[in-house]
């Protein structure tokens, strides 16, 4: 790489870093998927993304009878951003009705959709369009102007309410004007929702709506003329109902929220045996953008591609690695423990404790870890299949936590069983400490103690375990404040490397060097010494500067499979000693051939042969017969003379 790109490379990511430190990890996050074109939702699975390709196969589509309700906006403009929050709110608040209509969302700031967008007639944003059901190709959609979320769901709701004559997935709401609840049981329900309300509320039909899917449960609006049912429920509200014993349970007020009213009743169905699926019901917050920070991310992120193709990036960290070493702990690495307890509890409860505080992740993913930190904070024991139980369930509920599904980027081995998912636990630890710089803990040893606990009783190798023990005995003594917490690692982990040089563990096409090299901090080098000063600001701008770049930003970057990505050794970390078995491993992964695939190479080489048989052959008939074509020319003129 050019000297100059490097230098521009350096200085431009240095800027970055001191702007992004005061930045939250969300605005960061949302700043990168603008840059590199992903728009304003790419991590948000509630809206569906549409584009070009899709557009009108899906809206159009005469094969499903949903309903659409679409955002066209561009990710430049600053309303369009601003309005991200509401939108995100609707499609949270309505995606019970996703098989009724679904919330999504065009980037016409995308050239690729720059047609799509021009064919539609969007001439500002954001842009609101509604497509019923059915809709025909030439239909442009019905423009919304309405902005609040409250307002949206109204307009959605009556629009279904207009469909519901020609659709028969749309749910009845059961109007109950003067006859008793006995006539409700004529039909196969167990359950049944009173609602008593007026003409102009939406509860009972949001309600409806919710529970569009669920069998046997049946929502009654009650209006204010019916008196029998009124004199019956003695006064006002939201009722469960129980055909078993006809007992009915107040769970609320008709002015309340139809999601903390859904949440009630799914608590007291559970007890019956009923389960109904999860609806969230979250604030979901507008996450600030910085345009400068989006147009210098830009020509990094271009550069960044660039030496990346040519392995030349060693000095930035990915979100998408430490985030696979996170997951890879989580979900692997601490569920294979079948009891976790005493000395291993503890460790697991100051790793969680370390992530929630110091872990850099968008506000989902913070809620994601303090839910499992206090989870487990007052368990005495837990069984690893409870722990990856415990795990899922506060995914859930605060999904989407992370930035892509799985693979590497910085941590890419030249083959899959190269660095991998030890490279990013290095690199995720080294992050924690650099954090915990910024957002000094209670105790400065803690994210290395953590560390310790970790490495001690949940990694999987366990000689590498052992030698981290050993390089750990020196850390009390030596680490006493978050700057030589950062010191310590950054020698230990040069220490690993400079065993590990030359070692047939490593991957050739990434050295193991003394960190950093010359090529990439000159400043930290004096002759063979080091310049600690220089290094120490060398470490914690790299380490604040994390790249929200994912795998699909980067063509030529494939993504190494889960099931694949946790088979990496675990000997990188610390091993010192080689093993006759990984040559073995190698030449299994370059040559998995099956009994076809064996088949197949040799009928082609065999045919390959074949065919080069015949053209030499036809060349020498060839040959020998312009050979005797030419004797007898010279004969000719032999007897001529």
């Amino acid at each position: 790489v050019p000297l100059s790109k490097v230098s521009l490379l350096f200085v431009s990511l240095f800027a970055i870093s001191r702007c992004e430190q005061f930045l939250s990890a969300d605005t960061r996050k949302i700043s990168h998927q603008i840059a590199t074109g992903r728009g304003l939702y790419s991590d948000y699975d509630k809206i569906a993304l549409l584009n070009a390709s899709n557009f009108r196969s899906e809206v159009h589509s005469n094969v499903t009878s949903k309903s659409w309700f679409i955002e066209f906006y561009s990710s430049w403009c600053g309303h369009c951003q601003r309005f991200s929050g509401p939108w995100k709110s609707l499609a949270q608040d309505i995606y019970g009705w996703k098989n009724l209509v679904r919330v999504a969302a065009v980037d016409c700031s995308n050239p690729f959709n720059t047609p799509l967008c021009r064919d539609y007639e969007v001439m500002t944003y954001p842009n609101l369009r509604y497509f019923p059901s059915g809709s025909s190709q030439d239909f442009l959609g019905i423009v919304v102007q309405d902005r609040e979320v409250a307002s949206l769901r109204q307009f959605v709701i009556r629009q279904l309410r207009n469909e519901s004559e020609k659709r028969t997935d749309i749910p009845d709401l059961f109007y109950e004007n003067h006859g008793t609840l006995d006539e409700l049981w004529n039909e196969n329900l167990d359950f049944a929702l009173i609602v008593t309300e007026n003409s102009s509320s939406y509860t009972g039909v949001e309600l409806a709506l919710d529970l569009n899917q669920v069998e046997k449960i049946k929502v009654v609006s009650v209006p204010p003329e019916n008196e029998n049912i009124r004199k019956m429920l003695k006064e006002e509200g939201v009722f469960l109902m129980f055909k078993e014993n006809k007992e009915f349970k107040k769970i609320g007020l008709a002015n309340e929220s139809h999601l903390h009213l859904y949440d009630r009743t799914k608590t007291i169905l559970s007890k019956k045996g009923v389960i109904l699926p999860l609806l969230e019901n979250k604030l979901i917050s507008v996450v600030p953008v910085s345009a400068d920070l989006v147009v210098e991310l830009i020509k990094v992120d271009q550069l960044i591609k660039e030496n990346l193709q040519k392995n030349r990036i060693s000095d930035m960290v990915f979100q998408v690695d430490i985030e696979g070493a996170l997951r890879q702990t989580l979900y692997v690495e601490i569920p294979s423990h079948k009891e976790i307890k005493e000395d291993k509890l503890t460790a697991l409860k100051l790793y969680l404790k370390t992530l929630a505080d110091l872990f850099p992740i968008g506000e989902n993913g913070k809620n994601f870890l303090r839910c499992l930190r206090d989870e487990i904070s007052s368990k005495t024991e837990i069984k690893g299949s409870d722990f990856i139980s415990e795990v899922k369930s506060c995914e859930e509920g605060n999904s989407p936590v992370y930035l892509s599904t799985g693979g590497w980027i910085g941590c890419r081995g030249s083959n899959p069983r190269f660095r991998g998912y030890p490279c990013a636990l290095w690199t995720m630890f080294h992050t924690l400490i650099v954090q915990a710089h910024l957002y000094p803990p209670a105790e400065p040893k803690q994210p290395l103690r953590a560390m310790r606990g970790y490495i001690t009783h949940f990694f999987g190798c366990t000689d590498c375990s052992q030698h981290f023990q050993s390089m750990a005995e020196t850390m009390e003594g030596n680490v006493t404040d978050t700057t030589s917490s950062i010191l310590w690692l950054w020698k230990a982990h040069n220490s690993v490397n400079k065993r590990l040089h030359n070692d047939p563990t490593e991957d050739p096409k990434h050295p193991k060097l003394q960190f950093p090299p010359p090529d990439i901090c000159s400043e930290c080098h004096e002759g063979d010494l080091w310049n600690v000063e220089k290094v120490l600001i060398f470490l914690k701008n790299m380490y604040t500067n994390i790249s929200y770049l994912s795998l699909s930003d980067l063509p030529g970057v494939t993504e190494v499979p889960a099931a694949v990505s946790h088979l990496v050794r675990h000997e990188v970390i610390v091993d010192e000693k080689g093993n006759t078995k990984f040559e073995k491993t190698e030449m299994h992964a370059s040559w998995d051939l099956n009994l076809i695939d064996i088949f197949l190479v040799s009928l082609l080489y065999l045919t390959s042969v074949a065919i080069i048989g015949l053209i030499c052959i036809k060349l020498c008939k060839k040959y020998q017969r312009k050979k005797l074509n030419v004797n007898s020319w010279d004969m000719a003129d032999i007897f001529q003379k």
